[in-house]
């Protein structure tokens, strides 16, 4: 017969879990507008700061729509300039039309009380001084109203013109491609001569400042963690293990 002591202790029970890392961030580089690679500026594996350009594309079309739509666009400008030049001059010009009817009017309408003129002369002075005060007063309704819509058109035309040269702009920049965070490039599927379509994904940058690890736990295991408990995490691609801390628990 063979006997030990029995004592109590605490069952122990080993939870050994396999996740994915994550990192801190990721951003995908993706082509904005289909096109052909000029260079690309970062490697796999290098160090990249946010604002650093990291692939060029081909923008000799995009500045040239540039350079049409700023001549286009200072046109339109000059085109508002002389609308505006225009219609003051014309204003100018009828009010010194009206002065003069009228002084005409005046002048004659004295002559004429002490008989100085014929009637046919009265009339004629009056119905220029008429005319010439009806083309003062259709320019002044353009101009009380608000802008005038030789002007108005002139604006929005110059409105349009800037609206597309800004695009043309925003498109030629767009041609470069930059990061947008400090990280690491973990992905890059591009090379320079290379023909692109619209969203497709050529490079990612990761910032890995700060890693997590997502685990999937069964139900009856959920029980022994805590939101804040340490666990080691062991790291195979790195051979190392780390001291890690549970930050949430779906």
């Amino acid at each position: 017969i063979y006997a030990i002591d029995v004592k109590k202790e605490d069952i122990v029970k080993n939870i050994s879990l396999v996740g994915q890392t994550i990192p801190k961030e990721q951003v995908d580089v993706a082509a904005k507008y289909a096109g052909r690679i000029d260079s690309v500026d970062a490697e796999l594996g290098q160090k990249v700061t946010a604002g650093q350009v990291l692939i060029r594309e081909d923008s000799n079309d995009a500045a040239l729509s540039v350079d049409v739509n700023r001549h286009a666009y200072n046109q339109a400008a000059a085109d508002e300039q002389t609308a505006q030049a225009q219609l003051d001059a014309n204003y100018n010009k009828a009010k010194a039309d009206y002065d003069k009817a009228l002084a005409t009017y005046q002048r004659n309408s004295q002559v004429y009380a002490v008989g100085g003129i014929s009637a046919d002369d009265m009339d004629a002075a009056r119905q220029q001084m008429q005319d010439a005060e009806a083309a003062l007063s259709a320019i002044e309704n353009q101009m009380n109203a608000g802008t005038a819509s030789s002007v108005l058109s002139a604006q929005e035309n110059m409105a349009k013109a800037r609206s597309s040269l800004t695009a043309a702009q925003r498109q030629e920049n767009d041609m470069t491609l930059i990061s947008s965070i400090d990280g690491t490039v973990g992905y890059r599927q591009v090379e320079a001569g290379d023909m692109v379509t619209v969203g497709q994904k050529l490079m990612s940058i990761y910032d890995n400042s700060s890693i997590y690890v997502d685990y999937q736990v069964s139900e009856e295991d959920l029980p022994a963690f805590s939101v804040g408990m340490s666990l080691p995490v062991n790291i195979e691609s790195l051979h190392d293990t780390f001291n890690g801390s549970v930050i949430y628990i779906s």
